[in-house]
């Protein structure tokens, strides 16, 4: 057999990548896509209810405004939000960056400043995701104590699969010794 040449190994590894990042940014798209047409519905039923209510009212003329009191819903709402994104695609390991997309599309939430974003990414995503995997239900492909600055991947916990000695024998055929 022929040696790989390791440029053909690189090229390999990162196409597949570049292959797994493309096919879940076109499932957030699509996912994205849903949020905007459900919200272009929920608009449209709101502007015909003002005209309804007043012909004279121009619904285009009200502002658009971001509430933050009560923004990710219900208490646990983002925790349940990021737990259904990681259980959804398990035992794929998701991106930092995609859950914070999909998470910012199925709250709805915006953010007038780019720092507003950062300070939420880092204080309530991440922080959340931490806590997860703390708690032992995430797990977390990077090592925390290095890499800072790169991109996290983190996924639902796999069930772990027994290898105790009665299954190894019993997978075997063999009787289990008393």
């Amino acid at each position: 057999m022929m040696k790989t040449p390791s440029a053909l190994k690189w090229m390999a590894e990162k196409r597949a990548r570049v292959a797994h990042d493309l096919e879940q940014t076109d499932r957030l798209m699509e996912e994205l896509a849903t949020r905007a047409e459900s919200l272009r519905a929920d608009l449209a039923a709101m502007n015909r209810a003002i005209t309804l209510y007043d012909a004279n009212l121009d619904p285009a003329s009200i502002e658009a405004i971001a509430g933050w009191k009560g923004r990710y819903g219900k208490r646990g709402n983002l925790r349940g939000t990021v737990e259904a994104i990681l259980q959804e695609r398990a035992p794929e390991w998701v991106s930092t960056d995609n859950i914070e997309m999909l998470v910012l599309a199925r709250l709805g939430l915006a953010f007038e400043t780019a720092a507003q974003r950062k300070r939420w990414h880092d204080n309530c995503l991440t922080g959340r995701l931490r806590k997860l995997v703390a708690e032992g239900v995430v797990e977390r492909l990077q090592d925390p104590t290095r890499n800072a600055g790169v991109v996290g991947w983190w996924r639902w916990k796999q069930a772990e699969k027994s290898t105790s000695l009665a299954v190894l024998r019993a997978s075997a055929g063999k009787p289990l010794a008393p």
